[in-house]
């Protein structure tokens, strides 16, 4: 082998050699891209649930107690029955003027709203299908702690169900028995036929006496009640229907009650309110299905005792939602948010005040056992009522 051939030879062997020393291994970069896919994964989670919780405040602002959010990013879907045009704008509008805060810009950005509500049961059926359609007729009364129904529902499934929401208020405000009188058709009735039925039955429990009637698609109220809830009372009677018309609605302060007593913000008050409400809440907790805001049907009559024992309590009060550790602090915060405004929601319908409840998810800020523990985290799980000071 002649030296040039030599000389070549070492000089591959030096080339192959430095390429085998620097070149760039793939696992760094693959890494890097893993990291940053991660990091926009939870970055994108975060904004969702801090538009979630933006939206969600923004409905609990303007009492929307029938409206949803849904939150995708930073496009929320609003969803639900609104009882007529003007209430539906003005949940748009809430939420639309909201802002959430992002880790990616400055100041607050606004969302992007998508208005989803179920337009048949705002606007009810069509006017020719309403020629066609006959909904029974029906006379729900309420005599002392008796409820009567009376009159005509449509099938089977409808009279159990009419039955079972009226039995729920059994054992409270002074209802004590239900008497069973209602006829099945076997015709089928207009959309929402069963919400006016159901918004009926929420009227008779607010009552101290009442007769309410759905006679030939007109919805007529004679009710007696404490001066204090004949406001939310005529509220809810005077609320547009799905289809039909509201007839005579005459709410008048009963007999029997006096004028309401106010419940002085003194220290002893706010403690003896304080005590009913953890008493309460410490017997049987409101449970909610897992990872959602939806309360446990179990969890009716709870709901009924928390919102009478409300009217024994000064000023406002203040539902707290809490969470265990467990998951990110921002979708911990939202969860809560959601819980306590649902509970807020489920005592507005059983005639409490809106302007006397606030709701504030705490997320896992507050716990009251250790987080390392089943039996701990689950105790940090919970919903607390307390005035607020």
């Amino acid at each position: 082998m002649s030296s040039d051939d030599i000389q070549e030879e070492t000089t591959h062997r030096r080339l192959v050699r430095w390429q085998d020393n620097y070149d760039t291994p793939l696992w760094p970069i693959m890494l890097a891209a893993l990291l940053l896919f991660l990091l926009l994964i939870f970055a994108a989670a975060g904004v969702q649930a801090r538009t979630q919780l933006a939206a969600d405040r923004a409905l609990d602002e303007v009492d929307a107690v029938w409206a949803r959010a849904r939150a995708s990013g930073r496009q929320v879907r609003l969803i639900g029955s609104p009882p007529n045009e003007r209430a539906a704008q003005q949940a748009y509008n809430a939420v639309q003027n909201a802002e959430a805060s992002t880790w990616f810009f400055s100041g607050r950005q606004p969302m992007d709203v998508i208005r989803d509500f179920d337009t048949d049961e705002m606007f009810g059926i069509a006017a020719a299908d309403r020629a066609d359609a006959s909904p029974p007729d029906w006379r729900f009364r309420r005599s002392g702690g008796t409820i009567t129904l009376a009159g005509e529902v449509p099938d089977r499934e409808t009279k159990a169900a009419i039955n079972e929401v009226a039995r729920l208020s059994l054992g409270s405000s002074g209802i004590l028995s239900v008497i069973d009188n209602l006829a099945t058709t076997g015709e089928s009735a207009p959309p929402d036929h069963m919400g006016i039925a159901l918004r009926a039955l929420a009227i008779l429990r607010s009552c101290e006496t009442a007769e309410i009637v759905f006679e030939r698609g007109v919805f007529s109220v004679d009710c007696e009640a404490e001066r204090a809830r004949i406001d939310t009372i005529r509220e809810r009677a005077e609320a547009d229907l799905a289809y039909g018309e509201i007839g005579t609605i005459d709410i008048d302060v009963a007999s029997s009650t006096q004028d309401p007593i106010v419940i002085e913000p003194t220290e002893e008050n706010i403690a003896a309110c304080d005590d009913i409400m953890a008493d309460l809440l410490g017997q049987t907790r409101i449970l909610f299905e897992t990872n959602s805001d939806r309360i446990d049907p179990s969890n009716s009559n709870l709901l009924d005792r928390i919102a009478d024992a409300a009217e024994t309590c000064p000023g406002t009060l203040q539902i707290s939602g809490h969470t265990d550790n467990r998951g990110s602090d921002i979708i911990n915060e939202t969860l809560s948010q959601q819980r306590a405004s649902a509970v807020r929601r489920a005592l507005i319908r059983r005639g409490v005040p809106p302007g006397r409840l606030v709701a504030e998810g705490f997320g896992s800020r507050v716990p009251i056992s250790s987080n390392f523990t089943e039996a701990g985290r689950a105790r940090n799980r919970r919903i607390e009522i307390k005035v607020l000071q």
